[in-house]
């Protein structure tokens, strides 16, 4: 949520390892710019009898006036998951250290036909002109605006695949992602989302290539690099783009097979081609590759989408 000028991040988290424990948290921090973090103490602990073994899932908002509040699930004593709300106890502090759990917690138990463990996350979804709460939606048609005071933005959890004893050692299982921004583009029909520009704030030392040809199983190295994070935007031109391979039938192709390992090395008429990040000498270790390790999931995600080949050039942009 965004308050006094302050963004602030909610999380789950376990206090004791980098794994799924027994006890669950609310860890909170905040940030002026989504980059520079501050971590303070935790928002939501266990502490009464309806959030006794653990403070789940749920979702900050701010209420008309501007109140924010907390709606979250609570494992209470019967290891039942059942929904509480906490508010502020500072509103004139923006970092909202200190929370406090409201006397009638909880307000919702499990209803009669729904499994007590599997009753929670709740969110407070939108709230109407006409003073009502609703969670289906309708699309809203002017979400085209990209300026920094109109903005809508986006953040993953990424899900690592280390095993548990990797995640013990390192001291973390997991990570936020870049924060994007998000918007719909001029037709209304495609949603397109971007790093946000303050991104563009950790950026130093730059290096620039421009006019290379790349041959048909080359690699092209790009020396003067020595971080170990890069921020890379790329403008392949192909000048024989129609000359691609035609698919008659999208939907019946898997895009997430052509871009696996199976299919990776196969040669078309135009590709494949793209980027290799911290790359061994003998290409052997790459991001392409992920890890030379064999206990880990490697799924490569991929996608198909429409591209104009009268303007013949690619942009990639990878952080």
């Amino acid at each position: 949520m965004y308050y006094k000028g302050v963004y602030h991040l909610f999380y789950q988290h376990n206090p004791y390892a980098a794994t799924f424990g027994d006890i669950i948290i609310w860890a909170h921090s905040v940030s002026y710019d989504l980059i520079n973090w501050i971590h303070l103490n935790n928002a939501l602990e266990p502490s009464e009898p309806y959030d006794i073994n653990s403070c789940w899932s749920g979702s900050a908002t701010i209420l008309p006036g501007e109140k924010p509040a907390i709606l979250y699930t609570g494992i209470d004593h019967n290891k039942h998951q059942v929904q509480n709300l906490a508010i502020p106890k500072n509103l004139s502090d923006p970092f909202l250290r200190e929370w406090q759990k409201h006397p009638q917690n909880p307000l919702m138990n499990p209803p009669s036909e729904v499994e007590v463990d599997n009753f929670r996350d709740p969110s407070t979804a939108w709230h109407g002109k006409d003073g009502k709460w609703r969670e289906k939606f309708n699309p809203d048609v002017t979400f085209t605006g990209t300026s920094k005071d109109l903005r809508r933005i986006l953040w993953g959890w990424v899900n690592e695949s280390d095993s548990t004893q990797d995640d013990i050692q390192k001291g973390w299982a997991g990570l936020q992602t870049i924060p994007r921004q998000v918007w719909l583009d001029k037709s209304g029909k495609r949603l397109i989302q971007w790093p946000i520009e303050e991104v563009e704030n950790l950026r130093d030392k730059k290096i620039s290539i421009t006019g290379k040809k790349l041959e048909g199983g080359s690699t092209l190295e790009i020396s003067g690099i020595t971080a170990s994070q890069v921020d890379v935007e790329v403008l392949f031109h192909l000048p024989e783009l129609e000359n691609g391979e035609w698919l008659d039938d999208p939907s019946e192709v898997d895009p997430q097979l052509l871009c696996s390992k199976q299919y990776e090395s196969r040669s078309g008429k135009i590709g494949p081609f793209g980027l290799l990040a911290l790359a061994s000498k003998d290409l052997t270790e790459q991001t392409a590759v992920s890890s030379l390790r064999h206990d880990l999931d490697k799924t490569t995600y991929g996608t198909i989408f429409d591209i104009d080949s009268n303007l013949k050039t690619i942009s990639l942009r990878t952080l």
